[in-house]
């Protein structure tokens, strides 16, 4: 199903309100997975209205949420919200392979793959990875049929977004299919361990690597009801309530320091643990 949630009357922007009622429409017409291509830029984790209902669709209805990642690289820090805001959300990079780029560049060489220049990369501000997995982003564009232009090929992390979900719809299609249970936290499991390394492409970019589709249908396959699995939240607390810990500058590695981090986890049904430890650096 497809939700409108970009107001004209403000240049497309999406709203608030729109999104919000975006998710309840997909919870109650028994949605899996949810591709948001939509986002902005990110300075720091809001803890909106959007983001706690995002959080639990994922958590506690076992929606699998992807997003782009988004379109202001090559710098660190630069991907963007919602999926760099909220770790419940898999977030995505754009991935050009050589095929692509004699396609749509009309390269008279073939360059190794690489991720675009300017899809975004982590880690954002407050210590998160920022980007988990990284797909095609390039596509041939559904633009409106009057434009004349049905072929027309087009390119962002807007593109790889919806890229992956396909993919992760495959995958739950044969997990259902062989009557595999699953949950969103075991898919995001499988989608990382099992993703293709892509060489000369840094971490904060590629993420866990590019989405691979059979391996990944495979792994969640294989380690089906090995273990539940939680979905786990950590915060430095002496920072603000960072998610991670970011050292970027020299003169913060120049002596030990000792940090506090605390976790929670949550399970489908909710239950919530926490804890409090002591990491020495």
């Amino acid at each position: 199903m497809s939700c409108k949630i970009g107001d004209a009357r403000l240049g497309s922007m999406e709203t608030g309100t729109a999104v919000v009622r975006a998710l309840i429409a997909a919870k109650q017409t028994g949605c899996d997975l949810i591709n948001m291509s939509f986002g902005e830029s990110y300075i720091h984790s809001s803890g909106g209205r959007f983001e706690q209902l995002a959080a639990e669709f994922v958590e506690r209805h076992g929606i699998v949420f992807v997003s782009s990642a988004g379109n202001n690289g090559p710098c660190l820090s630069t991907v963007g919200a919602p999926g760099g805001t909220n770790a419940a959300i898999i977030s995505v990079g754009a991935y050009v392979s050589p095929g692509m780029m004699e396609v749509q560049y009309s390269l008279s060489e073939q360059l190794p793959a690489t991720n675009y220049t300017w899809s975004s990369r982590g880690p954002t501000p407050d210590g998160r990875a920022g980007v988990q997995i990284c797909a095609p982003g390039g596509a041939i564009a559904p633009v409106p049929t009057w434009t004349l232009q049905g072929k027309q090929l087009m390119n962002g992390t807007s593109m790889s977004s919806p890229n992956c979900c396909g993919g992760l719809a495959l995958v739950l299609s044969a997990a259902k299919a062989q009557g595999t249970p699953y949950t969103a936290a075991a898919v995001r499991r499988a989608i990382e361990n099992t993703a293709s390394p892509v060489e000369q492409i840094e971490p904060w970019a590629l993420g866990a690597g590019l989405l691979n589709v059979p391996r990944a249908h495979e792994y969640l396959s294989r380690f089906t009801g090995k273990a539940e699995l939680l979905g786990v939240a950590a915060t430095l607390p002496a920072r603000g309530g960072a998610r991670g810990l970011y050292l970027r500058n020299a003169s913060e590695v120049e002596s030990k320091m000792a940090l506090q981090v605390a976790s929670a986890s949550h399970a489908e049904t909710g239950l919530e643990m926490r804890e409090v430890s002591e990491c020495a650096l």
